[in-house]
């Protein structure tokens, strides 16, 4: 009787293109930095101190996730609506009360501090992935 074969697909970090490591992990850097940039723009009010310390950020490539990092060092989980696309990506975000901190509700005006951070990061992107690529490119 033929064996049956497993469907999951584990992902071999050891096989993954030292480039693409290298890329993701300075992609991951400039998650991490947009999200530490963001935490220190957002207003803190008695509603909203614990926003400060619930963001995470992470790096995929190929829709696998390589590397995380988040405020308090805990694993961060891959949002329901996420599907990370063939390549590289990263992404970075708080938990779900900050969205209506950052856009507003009815009754409370917006405050906006993630898109402010993302708009700085975006400036300085080529240097902080390149920071944080060069410890893990092939020599």
């Amino acid at each position: 009787m033929a064996r049956k074969v497993s469907a999951r697909v584990e992902l071999n970090l050891a096989a993954l293109n030292q480039v693409q490591q290298a890329l993701a992990k300075g992609l991951l850097a400039l998650a991490e930095s947009i999200g530490r940039d963001a935490s220190s723009i957002v207003a803190v009010s008695a509603d909203t101190w614990h926003i400060r310390d619930h963001w995470g950020a992470a790096a995929y490539v190929d829709g696998k996730k390589v590397g995380d990092v988040s405020a308090d060092g805990s694993a961060t989980a891959k949002p329901r609506a996420f599907r990370a696309p063939k390549g590289l990506s990263a992404i970075v975000g708080f938990d779900f009360p900050a969205r209506f901190h950052e856009v507003g509700t009815v009754d409370t005006r917006a405050a906006p501090f993630l898109s402010p951070a993302a708009a700085r990061g975006a400036s300085r992107a080529g240097p902080t992935i390149a920071a944080g690529a060069k410890p893990f490119m092939p020599r």
